[in-house]
């Protein structure tokens, strides 16, 4: 039994999480995830899906990404709890996902079924005091983008930023670490 098909057969709601990503090659690409329960109480996690996103990132192409997802894998009575990053084209996208499924009588509300990711979160609540105000003079005086500056050089320019620098140290040789 494929993992897609877990999914479509379970009992529970389907909760999915997704994002827009644009690769290095300025390609965009937005995929889709489903996580529910199977019957036998086991976590049952999909990748539903990843596809080129051509035009505009707004929330009408997200909601109709989704949607077709939602309708290959006729998920429509079981769509749930959406976790998304901050981007406010997910609140769009959550309004027409809603009218999407209220076309079909399936009840929806966009406001509590999007849910933040926490990691999302946590990174702009910790950018400002890594990067302060400007990014761009931190990263050159850290030569973040200087091949010739060697790893001893960064991390005791990073343990000069005082505390937050010595957390980012800390992290980046716990990282670094093979265990």
């Amino acid at each position: 039994m494929g993992i897609q098909t877990g999914l479509q057969e379970t009992d529970f709601q389907v909760h999915f999480s997704c994002n827009l990503w644009t690769s290095p090659t300025h390609c965009a690409w937005f995929w889709v995830g489903g996580h529910s329960i199977s019957a036998t109480g086991d976590i049952v996690t999909a990748l539903l899906g990843m596809e080129r996103v051509r035009g505009p990132h707004h929330g009408g192409n997200r909601a109709n990404i989704i949607r077709s997802h939602v309708e290959q894998y006729r998920f429509r009575h079981k769509v749930r709890y959406f976790t998304t990053d901050n981007a406010t084209n997910y609140d769009v996208a959550m309004y027409g996902i809603a009218m999407q499924l209220g076309n079909d009588k399936v009840a929806f509300d966009p406001v509590p079924a999007r849910m933040r990711c926490f990691g999302h979160v946590i990174n702009h609540l910790v950018n400002p005091f890594l990067w302060g105000q400007n990014a761009d003079v931190v990263e050159q005086e850290l030569g973040v983008w200087d091949d010739d500056i060697d790893t001893m050089q960064i991390l005791q320019l990073w343990w000069n930023r005082g505390p937050f620098g010595r957390i980012h140290k800390i992290c980046l040789c716990i990282l670094c670490s093979s265990q």
